[in-house]
């Protein structure tokens, strides 16, 4: 007897996908290219190996994996976060240069509206 296959990746396999794509877009966002709509899709059906249509994978997914490509970032960029320890409005403009680089979370579910699930930009996150 054949087994069924699970329609969606399991919750393990949606975790490395989501790694997965985080690790490819970390490169562009360290050469200061912007992150775009096609991109992101392309980069998360390739990790998924089904479109966001075909069900493998949801926006909420793709904007977690954009904002863990930009957590990779800032690590990468600690050295230079940390010399401006005592110059906090240069910090705010780095966090700011950053996160434009990712795309805005516009597209929500009605359950995220609901339940105002947005994210806290770099910059406001940097200020705590």
């Amino acid at each position: 007897m054949n087994a069924m296959l699970p329609l969606t990746p399991t919750r393990s396999d949606k975790a490395a996908n989501l790694l997965s794509t985080a690790k490819a877009l970390a490169p562009i966002l360290a050469r200061s290219r912007p992150l775009d709509r096609k991109l992101l899709s392309s980069t998360m059906t390739m990790c998924f190996g089904l479109t966001d249509a075909e069900g493998g994978w949801i926006w909420k997914d793709a904007y977690d994996a954009s904002e863990a490509a930009l957590v990779m970032q800032v690590r990468r960029l600690g050295q230079q976060f940390a010399r401006l320890e005592d110059a906090p409005a240069d910090i705010m403009t780095l966090a700011a240069a950053q996160t434009a680089l990712c795309l805005t979370q516009t597209r929500r579910s009605d359950e995220q509206v609901q339940l105002d699930q947005f994210s806290t930009p770099l910059e406001l996150a940097s200020a705590c």
